[in-house]
């Protein structure tokens, strides 16, 4: 699709923003930030960022002009009839529509629509959905209201521009937040490794920072990975950041 030359600036604006939150330090400001951005140099009026757990619920929402009331009623009663929920999507792209899951005639005889996109004033939603290692980590969600268009091809066109960009800050920031202690409490020796972890460091890294060999790294790695269910070190991170009691670095 070609774009207009307004088009191209908003998406150099939004580009050129992005790359100056790339390093926030911070999962949460991270995420407002990526919604701010959105809204300011994209015009997304409704923006919202949950955050995903393992079981491919929708948690932790940072809202941008909406109520939480909204949310709320959202998830007590509608989050199972969203079509562009983790749980029902049929299409593994990272931007889709509610149309890219259902038909229109269904979605406008459903529930969702009838009962709670019309009670809100609420035409369309789009979802851009971030991923690592084919895992849900993040969603985040635009909503337009009655009074306008419904969302189009240049809108995907937009937003494929800055979903690697946002994925990409979201991993960074999500490595670089305050950690935190499962219930199931961490050794002294598994906290060091995890601040290690989180720094992006290497095993061989981790070995010589604590004075351990790079097996005994090894080791204490496939112990955290047994120990909290998931594969990887990203995982881990983001398993650990979804917690409740902070890990001092």
């Amino acid at each position: 699709m070609n774009l207009t030359t307004q088009d191209s600036k908003e998406i150099l604006n939004a580009v050129q923003s992005l790359a100056k939150i790339q390093i926030n330090q911070n999962l949460e400001t991270y995420r407002y930030d990526v919604l701010n951005i959105l809204y300011e140099k994209l015009s997304y009026k409704s923006p919202l960022f949950w955050l995903v757990d393992n079981q491919k619920n929708l948690v932790n929402p940072i809202l941008f002009n909406i109520e939480e009331s909204t949310i709320q009623e959202y998830l007590q009663y509608f989050q199972k009839h969203d079509p562009l929920h983790p749980k029902n999507i049929k299409q593994i792209q990272a931007i889709q529509s509610i149309t890219d899951n259902v038909s229109e005639k269904e979605y406008l005889n459903s529930d969702y629509h009838n009962l709670f996109m019309t009670k809100y004033n609420l035409r369309d939603e789009m979802a851009i959905y971030i991923q690592v290692n084919n895992i849900y980590v993040g969603v985040i969600g635009l909503l337009r209201e009655n009074n306008e268009l419904k969302f189009n091809l240049r809108d995907y066109t937009k937003l494929n521009f800055l979903v690697k960009m946002i994925e990409n800050g979201f991993i960074f920031n999500l490595q670089s937040s305050a950690l935190v202690i499962p219930s199931t409490p961490l050794t002294n020796r598994e906290k060091e490794i995890v601040i290690e972890i989180a720094k992006g460091k290497k095993n061989h890294e981790i070995a010589k920072q604590l004075f351990i060999s790079e097996n005994t790294v090894k080791k204490h790695l496939q112990n955290l990975f047994q120990k909290f269910e998931v594969r990887n070190r990203i995982e881990l991170l983001y398993k650990l950041n979804n917690q409740k009691n902070p890990v001092k670095k």
